[in-house]
């Protein structure tokens, strides 16, 4: 028991480590940070659909794709790419690409191939470029990097958890989503929203580049996106029955296991940010 709470404390920590540095060091290592992110972690999507549910999807192809798009949007947001068709019309050939493919593949069932395909872009692929979108974000013409938009969603998603586990394991008692995920409470899910919110008021004091009262409420809807995030990837895992996405995070499982929370929690901190701010 001690080992493996040592070797989740150590990757935990090592984990931290690197999102936080890459996110604060510059603009170069967060755009590198987040392509090795989405790459790993639409690897390890189209593998375990790939293993669990006999389909034929090009794992590698698939996930090279995703990081070439995410590229190409970061260059367009900021103007380093003019925004054309002439730039995204690779994506567009690429998906027909995929309908051509089939044709000659006779192994696999064709539908469930391009179903799996489409999914896992718009689940990882479009959650991760839109992150380039906040972290670009235009404030009076200013799109130079903005750290202090993208740390907070991770901070507010790690706290959100941690109050989660800590009210939920001592007064949870009705659950939140039984068939899904057994132990998570609706005590522990608004004890953790209560956290994060708290913790958005003391980020707002030392960063105040918005209203604190803004930064609470951008952790409000971050967090109740996050714990369905959470719950959408849980039911995923029930579905192709396994207990972890993967095993890279040695005590944490795979990246999808790390990032579920995030995947909604980009969109709907954009959402947030388009309507509000």
């Amino acid at each position: 028991m001690l080992p493996n709470l040592i070797k989740r404390a150590v990757t935990g920590l090592f984990f931290v480590l690197v999102m936080v540095g890459g996110i604060l060091f510059s603009s170069y290592s967060f755009l590198a940070l987040f392509s090795i992110i989405m790459l790993l972690s639409l690897r390890e999507f189209y593998s375990l659909i790939n293993k669990h549910l006999n389909t034929g999807i090009n794992v590698w192809l698939n996930a090279i794709i995703g990081v070439c798009f995410f590229g190409v949007v970061t260059g367009i947001q900021l103007s380093l790419i003019p925004f054309s068709l002439l730039y995204l019309s690779p994506f567009l050939l690429y998906f027909l690409f995929l309908f051509t493919r089939e044709l000659y593949n006779v192994k696999t069932a064709p539908l469930k191939n391009l179903a799996f395909t489409v999914l896992g872009h718009f689940y990882i692929t479009l959650p991760f470029t839109l992150l380039t979108l906040l972290a670009f974000y235009p404030i009076d013409g200013d799109v130079s990097y903005k750290w202090y938009m993208v740390l907070p969603i991770f901070i507010f998603i790690w706290v959100n958890d941690s109050g989660a586990y800590l009210v939920g394991s001592q007064i949870g008692k009705r659950r939140l989503f039984e068939r899904i995920s057994p132990k998570k409470s609706w005590e522990g899910f608004w004890g953790g929203v209560v956290f994060a919110t708290l913790s958005a008021a003391l980020f707002g004091y030392f960063v105040p580049v918005m209203p604190v009262y803004m930064w609470m409420g951008l952790a409000f809807f971050v967090s109740i996106a996050g714990v369905y995030g959470d719950l959408s990837e849980s039911m995923i895992k029930r579905i192709l029955g396994v207990k972890d996405s993967g095993n890279i995070l040695p005590g944490h499982g795979g990246m999808l296991d790390r990032f579920d929370a995030i995947l909604f929690a980009i969109p709907a901190a954009l959402i947030y940010m388009l309507l509000f701010v």
